[in-house]
């Protein structure tokens, strides 16, 4: 999206000064305003002057633009901590996050509120996102269909070559799925196997169960042929 779209991002980077943040940030967030304005005065009338705070009776106040930059700034630090190649979803001119913009097709979602599109409203409050919620349903439904399947049902594959293909802790966390099948979190598992497997150990091996269809669903639990790879290896000497 174009930065003529976004007016924030030239905006954000006069903004250098780490206490212009916080000014600007404690208002939005109405931190003790009376306080802060004590504080950071020289900063409020440096942010005036860029038209993102207006003065007030009891001392400052966000303008409409102000709250533009500062979610903005918000967006941006909630990006970096996401592992995602796609470009950070940016707002349109008349939406700044904070007050309901004019209605839109296109979902745009703030990181720092998950769920709702910049002009807003929620995600399935848009026409175009409908087609994304119907193929995540579908994707929801066909996979507890083949969970259920894996839970009910094997495919005939002979127990011991799978058996061998496990490692030590593949082992160790089958056999305690096998014994549990309410299933158990990752959490369960590191509190019960976490002194003899490093937590990541932990992970890898779970995942490699999935891997192998061993083991399914969130909490954990063994499929039936897991169950059976588990009997065999109580049973083999």
């Amino acid at each position: 999206m174009s930065r003529m779209m976004n007016p924030y991002a030239g905006i954000l980077e006069l903004l250098p000064d780490t206490k212009l943040h916080l000014a600007l940030s404690s208002l939005c967030q109405d931190e003790a305003r009376e306080q802060r304005a004590r504080n950071l005065e020289r900063e409020f009338d440096r942010l005036e002057q860029l038209g993102l705070v207006r003065r007030h009776l009891m001392g400052w106040l966000p303008t409409w633009l102000g709250y533009g930059v500062f979610n903005w700034h918000r967006q941006l630090e909630a990006a970096s901590w996401m592992d995602r190649d796609d470009p950070v979803p940016e707002p349109r001119a008349e939406e700044n996050g904070h007050d309901l913009g004019p209605s839109c097709d296109h979902f745009r979602e703030m990181y720092f509120r998950p769920g709702t599109c910049w002009c807003l409203r929620r995600a399935g409050q848009h026409p175009s996102y409908l087609p994304e919620i119907a193929m995540a349903m579908l994707r929801h439904h066909n996979q507890e269909v083949r969970e259920q399947r894996l839970l009910e049902a094997g495919q005939g594959r002979a127990l011991a070559p799978l058996a061998e293909q496990l490692t030590v802790s593949e082992q160790a966390v089958l056999l305690l799925l096998a014994e549990h099948p309410e299933g158990l979190s990752l959490g369960d598992l590191a509190l019960r196997l976490g002194p003899l497997i490093p937590y990541f150990g932990l992970k890898e091996a779970a995942d490699r169960l999935v891997e192998l269809e061993l083991a399914v669903g969130d909490p954990l639990r063994a499929s039936w042929e897991g169950r059976g790879v588990a009997g065999w290896l109580r049973e083999s000497p």
